[in-house]
């Protein structure tokens, strides 16, 4: 029973999807300042902080798109729609996330502009869910893909590490290619647009070929990244890591492409039981060139 009271709620706050999240440590990690323990214990209160907005943001989503969520094949199991839980409920939980969330960012901020990234993340969100922004074709890809970035950059902050340009550009470039592959795999899964209004305004050509150019980004930002990061930085191996982003991004276009997915990236990944290896390997590989070596 209390599995079952848990579940939903956990599902309400989509916590699964706070794996994305993790993104806030990697300027710090990185910078290899992530193990000192000041730092650290800043970065664990900003990723809380930071899922907590998320969730906010979430349930605000769903109380908005409760209605033509009942009518999509997946989401009609989410909680609101369902009616496991109440839109009252739903509500007080939001209300509490947000609190929590800002509440716990100011408590870490120390004029680093860290909690006005925060609330960007918020404001940008609520734009999208509420003003309009996920009707509109290309911008709303654009306003999903901010969310990584603004992540990266809340890291950055939280833990005073400088932030490279080709780091942001990179997973600029990584989040739009995600984006589009959502929608693509949104689109052949339901093509009348029923249950989202803009894809009626995309096309699976359209959005393959901006995938092929978002992945082609990807990839050269990361070699140019991985290039500059040895001249300025402390290692010089990093480049050679390479060959393993190329494999990860096959596997994950691979995925993709079999169109047997909604195309959400953390769907895609958790259910890739070879993708988390590959992702497993890479982390542990660049912990080695950074820490160890």
């Amino acid at each position: 029973m209390w599995d079952k009271y848990m579940k939903k709620y956990f599902s309400l706050f989509r916590v699964k999807h706070y794996i994305k999240n993790l993104l806030i440590f990697v300027p710090a990690f990185f910078g290899q300042t992530l193990f000192d323990l000041h730092i650290f214990k800043k970065l664990i209160i900003a990723f809380f902080c930071f899922s907590l907005a998320a969730s906010f943001v979430y349930i605000v989503n769903d109380l908005k798109d409760c209605e033509q969520d009942k009518k999509h094949e997946i989401k009609k199991n989410r909680p609101i729609a369902s009616g496991e839980i109440s839109k009252f409920c739903a509500i007080i939980c939001a209300f509490l996330s947000i609190v929590i969330s800002v509440s716990g960012s100011l408590y870490i901020e120390k004029s680093n502009g860290s909690f006005m990234l925060l609330l960007l993340y918020i404001i940008v969100n609520c734009i999208y869910s509420l003003g309009g922004g996920k009707k509109i074709a290309v911008i709303d890809i654009l306003m999903l893909a901010s969310g990584f970035v603004l992540r990266v950059l809340y890291g950055a902050s939280v833990s005073g590490t400088e932030c490279s340009n080709w780091l942001i550009l990179l997973v600029m470039s990584m989040s739009i290619y995600l984006g589009t592959g959502k929608r693509r795999n949104e689109m052949i899964k339901v093509n009348n647009g029923v249950t989202r209004d803009v894809l009626k305004k995309y096309t699976i050509n359209y959005l393959d070929n901006m995938m092929k150019i978002f992945l082609t980004l990807t990839l050269v930002f990361y070699a140019l990244w991985g290039s500059d990061f040895g001249n300025n930085a402390r290692n010089t191996k990093l480049i050679w890591t390479l060959p393993f982003i190329i494999t990860i991004v096959m596997k994950y276009e691979l995925d993709i492409e079999g169109g047997e997915s909604y195309g959400d990236p953390v769907e895609v990944f958790l259910s890739d039981k070879v993708l988390i290896c590959l992702v497993l390997i890479y982390v542990i590989l660049i912990f080695g060139l950074l820490y160890v070596l």
